[in-house]
């Protein structure tokens, strides 16, 4: 019995150190459980967050893709409206240019129309003169020509005195010198005047020729810049007056005419 309950109290004291063994093996199980479940559960708590951030950068990427996307659409967009300004550039470039060379042209012709314009007031100022030195010729040339005529018919009348002083009969030489007298010297001044106005006819012809000169220098002038104006397709309003001028001075000179030169030799017929 005493071995036995040797045994026995062996047996248990093995099995209380067992106990004790395995109790503290149980609570370093349970700690090692406890750190474990804290692991676990910051793992758990990582891989949530790893998955949010994943879910989050998804999105994120899904939207910077969209967004990509219509940045590269308004670029293409940008680039399409950046050439069609550069076109637009270019025509307006072109447009400015080829204005620049009309308003270049235009002053040249506007200087050109200038130019002609004054040509044609001093030609409309030489043929005013010309036409004003003209008219007063042919008006000195008429009122000789009425003084001729006058001079004419008093001549005519001396010689019917005269003729009819030779015909009469009987009559006595003291009566005939008195009427024969005056009648020769009046004839002596017919003559004179006869000469003096051979003179003036003989410089006649250089009137007419200068007054048909002028009239020439006014035709060429009027068509050279008519030519040039329909050419330029844009007539001045200078010529409307230069045409006016030049009828009313060609209606001067037409009006004006010839006049008919008295020859000595006709009193011959008388």
């Amino acid at each position: 019995l005493v071995s036995e309950l040797k045994i026995t109290n062996e047996t248990k004291r093995t099995l209380e150190q067992e106990k004790i063994s395995l109790n503290a093996k149980t609570e370093h199980l349970v700690s090692n459980m406890q750190s474990l479940n804290l692991e676990k559960s910051k793992i758990e708590e990582q891989v949530s967050t790893i998955i949010r951030e994943r879910e989050k950068f998804l999105l994120e990427n899904q939207n910077l893709s969209t967004v990509t996307c219509q940045l590269k659409n308004r670029l293409m967009e940008i680039e399409t409206k950046t050439n069609c300004i550069l076109v637009e550039k270019e025509r307006v470039e072109a447009m400015l240019r080829l204005n620049e060379k009309k308003t270049i042209d235009l002053e040249k012709e506007r200087e050109y129309y200038n130019s002609q314009t004054m040509e044609l007031l001093n030609s409309l100022k030489e043929v005013s003169e010309q036409r004003d030195i003209t008219e007063a010729e042919l008006k000195d040339e008429v009122m000789a020509r009425i003084g001729a005529e006058k001079q004419l018919q008093a001549a005519e009348k001396a010689l019917e005195h005269l003729e009819t002083a030779l015909k009469l009969t009987g009559a006595q030489m003291s009566e005939l010198q008195e009427h024969i007298m005056p009648d020769v010297h009046k004839l002596r001044e017919f003559f004179e005047q006869c000469a003096e106005i051979s003179k003036m006819d003989a410089n006649r012809p250089i009137i007419m020729r200068n007054a048909i000169h002028a009239r020439r220098s006014l035709r060429r002038s009027k068509t050279r810049v008519r030519g040039s104006f329909r050419r330029k397709l844009a007539p001045l309003n200078t010529l409307q007056s230069l045409t006016t001028t030049e009828c009313s001075v060609a209606e001067v000179i037409n009006s004006e005419e010839p006049i008919a030169k008295i020859e000595p030799n006709s009193l011959m017929h008388l």
